[in-house]
């Protein structure tokens, strides 16, 4: 899309924020879905925050402007770790 950024410079962008949008309805479908599926309490909390997390992961490279670790941006590195630690726990209480 033709956007502008934060200065009033217009170019095409990625709309990141609608990208996100989108992921957070489709996760909201797949917990309706799988709302009698859960086999533990909590177990619909930790998929939602695996799948969010793994969109965060995914939609940060297409930011523009962003504080690095390594290769990884702050908030990648942040998502990876809200990833495994759920799996561990869904792996564990499984």
């Amino acid at each position: 899309m033709y956007l502008p950024d934060h200065k009033g410079v217009w170019q095409r962008r990625i709309p990141t924020q609608l990208l996100e949008a989108g992921w957070g309805i489709l996760l909201l479908f797949a917990v309706i879905s799988l709302w009698n599926l859960s086999t533990f309490p909590g177990a619909i909390f930790l998929s939602v925050l695996v799948g969010y997390s793994l969109g965060r992961f995914v939609f940060e490279w297409t930011r523009l402007e962003q504080d690095r670790m390594g290769r990884l941006t702050v908030h990648q590195a942040i998502s990876f770790i809200l990833v495994l630690i759920p799996l561990i726990l869904l792996v564990k209480l499984d």
